[in-house]
């Protein structure tokens, strides 16, 4: 399977980060000039020898306020969880709710505040931020079938998330995993996850009926029941003849 996006870039949660991420959203604003914007950033990347763990760091500009942060609790790695095989995508869901991708199943992932953000006289607005996060595999998503079981098998390719489509505070995350038959060898089956907090919710979509191949999914940014998709038609539609009358083929591309 293809490595997908291994990177997620997230802003604190705590008290004092969530306010100074309203007045600036954009992690290139974080600090206006005054010293009180005092957003702290955190990036989720793989890490250890095979890449089999993931990991909570701290991310720090060059501008950046020292006062306004921690840097001994803000230094370095900050959390770590060995998910048991190579990561090879990382996509957010909400906030602090992430899925990774292994060539084997999907993880869910979730970043837990531990700390709340306590005061400091001698920084500029008075208080700073001690935020730190730990990493909790909230539940694993394995499509594959045992041995002898005649149930169809499957292998995540590739996973579409889009932590803006959370309609309310009711509603519950969800992402849609694009999966590889193990049998036929076909990626024309999509499985739609809905990230209730006990267990997940798997519906499934087979598209194979309709196209021969799907190599890419991304949700819709507007419309989170809508789906994006690359994908190549079962029926291939036939080229209209050339100037030269000669050209007359199959169409082969996405």
């Amino acid at each position: 399977p293809a490595y997908g996006n291994c990177l997620v870039l997230f802003p604190c949660t705590c008290v004092e980060c969530s306010i100074g991420h309203q007045r600036c959203p954009s992690i290139s604003d974080k600090n206006n000039g005054n010293g009180k914007e005092t957003c702290s950033w955190f990036i989720l990347h793989p890490s250890g020898e095979i890449l089999s763990c993931v990991t909570i760091s701290s991310v720090r500009l060059p501008r950046d306020n020292l006062e306004s942060t921690n840097s001994s609790v803000h230094e370095g790695k900050l959390s770590e969880l060995d998910i048991g095989e190579r990561i090879l995508q990382l996509s957010q869901c909400d906030d602090l709710c992430m899925v990774s991708r292994t060539p084997q199943f999907c993880s869910v992932i979730r970043a837990k505040l531990n700390i709340q953000a306590e005061g400091n006289p001698t920084s500029t607005d008075g208080r700073k931020c001690h935020a730190t996060y730990d990493l909790q595999q909230q539940y694993r998503i394995d499509l594959r079938s045992p041995a002898m079981s005649t149930q169809p098998s499957y292998l995540p390719i590739y996973v579409a998330c889009n932590p803006t489509n959370i309609a309310a505070s009711f509603s519950f995350a969800t992402c849609t995993i694009l999966n590889r038959d193990l049998l036929s060898g076909e990626n024309t089956v999509m499985h739609r996850v809905t990230l209730v907090r006990d267990e997940p919710i798997v519906k499934k979509h087979d598209f194979s009926s309709w196209l021969a191949d799907i190599s890419l999914v991304e949700q819709d940014r507007s419309d989170r029941l809508r789906l994006w998709a690359a994908a190549r038609q079962s029926i291939m539609p036939k080229l209209t003849i050339g100037f030269d009358n000669r050209h007359n083929c199959t169409v082969t591309g996405y």
